[in-house]
């Protein structure tokens, strides 16, 4: 198998048997398009893989190549593809093959152009974050509607909602995390197993929440706020998650009592 250089992302070519009658079709792009869905004609037959490679790796090669790849099988004749990822807008190819062989297609770095983030829901926000990866993710929704819509969903406990409160929190400064800790917190007197389960995962990035929100409580105040959650996790009956709603009791008893002086 050779290998060559094309707009910058390493393409590997595969010979065709002298026998095919097909066109095979080689697809590189830049490292965003990484899980890109591709389609021809309409139906999914493949997902770009990640590529790399460094002048240890490949002979000839003078530089590191980072990039995505897909191969694809067409019949001679016109055809579409399409190369779709959450957080951009699809890019199209008209292809036309007159006999077979092969043929290479680049997507350019600015042929990448995002789209917007409609509708929004937890589960096109977890593709997105692992898609893009969270730093990306945390760009695009921070300080949009989009933020807020995220805030409220991980607020109401919903386990997906709380995936993606874990998922950005890597990417999250001082503002993003507490907003995030505090929805979180909102969630307890709703779903308090849905939250010690995530703190018991991670107890370093989210054992702060029993001890309730650290910048604005729900509009009842703190007051019934303590009562509800002290209350909703002294239910929580999931044996495996016994010693962590202890602590959380021990934390959220010690805030109540605070707030009170």
């Amino acid at each position: 198998m050779g290998c060559l250089v094309r707009h910058g992302v390493l393409v590997s070519v595969l010979a065709l048997t002298g026998c095919s009658r097909s066109v095979e079709v080689w697809v590189d792009g830049p490292i965003e398009m990484v899980g890109a869905e591709v389609f021809v004609d309409g139906r999914h037959v493949e997902v770009m893989e990640r590529i790399d490679a460094t002048p240890k790796t490949t002979k000839g090669l003078g530089h590191e190549v980072h990039g995505a790849l897909s191969r694809v099988v067409v019949s001679p004749g016109r055809h579409e593809l399409r190369f779709e990822k959450p957080g951009f807008q699809p890019i199209v190819r008209q292809v036309e093959y007159k006999a077979r062989g092969e043929d290479y297609i680049g997507i350019r770095h600015d042929e990448l152009i995002e789209s917007e983030l409609t509708p929004v829901s937890s589960d096109s926000l977890l593709k997105l974050i692992r898609n893009l990866g969270p730093r990306a993710a945390l760009e695009r929704l921070w300080g949009t509607d989009h933020w807020q819509t995220l805030v409220s969903g991980v607020a109401s406990g919903d386990a997906d909602w709380i995936g993606v409160a874990e998922g950005l929190l890597p990417a999250c400064d001082a503002g993003s995390t507490s907003e995030l800790h505090d929805a979180v917190a909102w969630a307890l007197p709703t779903a308090p197993s849905e939250v010690l389960r995530l703190v018991a995962r991670k107890h370093s990035d989210w054992g702060i929440v029993c001890g309730g929100p650290l910048v604005e409580f729900p509009a009842e105040g703190s007051a019934i706020y303590f009562k509800e959650a002290i209350a909703a996790v002294a239910r929580v009956e999931d044996k495996e998650l016994q010693d962590t709603k202890h602590d959380c009791l021990t934390q959220l008893r010690a805030a109540a009592k605070r707030t009170q002086q």
